[in-house]
């Protein structure tokens, strides 16, 4: 190889490498920031109450299971129940299209 291609070889490696150093210092330097004071943050206090509302739309299915038995069908008009106090025999328990529906305890013949 010819020294002029050696010497040029040479210096195209050396300029490769300083411009490979600047770029690498240049990226990895941390910027200047100007320093200033924030100012401290003033907050304003109000007395009162916090709430918060709100609404969904849910469906509910129960399996009809009868507590006992009757002889009807219709409307419920009345309840005549009272859950403090124990029913007794003959007790009127409710009213069905205006019909009463006692108690009658007991075993039923089938």
């Amino acid at each position: 190889m010819a020294p002029t291609r050696l010497l040029a070889a040479l210096g195209a490696m050396i300029v490769a490498a300083g411009i490979g150093f600047w770029a690498a210092s240049a990226t990895l330097t941390a910027p200047e920031v100007e320093a200033h004071a924030t100012p401290t943050p003033r907050y304003e206090v109000e007395q009162g109450t916090l709430q918060r509302s709100l609404s969904f739309t849910a469906t509910a299915k129960w399996d009809r299971k009868l507590a006992g038995r009757g002889g009807g069908q219709g409307v419920v008009t009345h309840l005549s129940l009272n859950s403090a106090v124990p029913a007794a025999d003959g007790a009127r328990l409710l009213e069905i299209n205006e019909r009463p529906v006692v108690l009658a305890q007991g075993v039923v013949p089938m």
